[in-house]
């Protein structure tokens, strides 16, 4: 870095981390966000989601790995299920990618084996076909505050709703700028048991959507054309 004439971050969170610890780079530092390609998205299976609304589909991609935990969704849920809030047969989950065998473990402990799909490969075609067919996309970045997993832009490209664990830090400040996503602390029971009930609810009222003219700035500042645009600008 001492010899470099830019050095760009992917994170505010990141850049302020190592500028304490480096000061030089104070001078010659930027932030251009990760993104997404728009084309990878295209024709998204609204018509098969519609179909489907007799089923509250919750979905995670990726590696839980780290401090990544879903261990306060699932109690949360079997909580609610228990309780009758949110009937057992209307609510679905799906884990697609390296789970821990912890969490598999956990969920037929939590009397949630019926309710649960682990999916241990999907290719990135259907992977995105499953994330447009889902209801509420789930994201678990505890423990990570100076980075934003590249999950959160196929995300947000996708459109749907999501639900975040997180502190306070890089991602959580990107998910409150998104008018369809909620964080929730890793501690933070209350809270994450009435959002769910509340997303639920707004489900089976046929209201749990986003709207497109609401995320319509924050999608143009995160696609790859316009990310390009500002390192050229960078490098010029």
């Amino acid at each position: 870095m001492l010899n470099a004439d830019s050095v760009v971050f992917t994170t505010d969170w990141m850049q302020t981390y190592l500028h304490q610890r480096y000061p030089f780079l104070t001078a010659k530092s930027a932030v251009i966000l990760n993104g997404y390609d728009p084309s990878d998205f295209n024709g998204g299976s609204i018509d098969a989601c519609r179909n489907h609304r007799d089923t509250f589909t919750l979905t995670h991609t990726g590696t839980i790995y780290q401090q990544r935990s879903a261990e306060s969704l699932l109690q949360c849920l079997s909580d609610l299920i228990h309780a009758g809030r949110i009937p057992r047969a209307r609510v679905r989950v799906n884990f697609v990618g390296f789970t821990p065998t912890a969490v598999r473990e956990r969920a037929t402990q939590l009397d949630l084996a019926d309710v649960v799909t682990f999916i241990d490969f999907m290719n990135y075609d259907a992977c995105v076909d499953l994330l447009h067919r889902s209801d509420l996309l789930l994201f678990f970045a505890q423990g990570q505050p100076l980075q934003i997993p590249t999950k959160l832009y196929d995300y947000i490209a996708v459109g749907r709703p999501i639900l975040v664990f997180a502190e306070d830090g890089a991602t959580a400040d990107l998910a409150a700028r998104l008018p369809h996503a909620t964080v929730v602390g890793p501690e933070d029971h209350e809270r994450l048991e009435a959002k769910l009930k509340e997303m639920y609810t707004q489900f089976q009222r046929g209201v749990l959507a986003v709207k497109e003219s609401a995320t319509d700035g924050i999608h143009r500042e995160l696609t790859k054309v316009e990310l390009t645009r500002k390192l050229a600008h960078l490098l010029n």
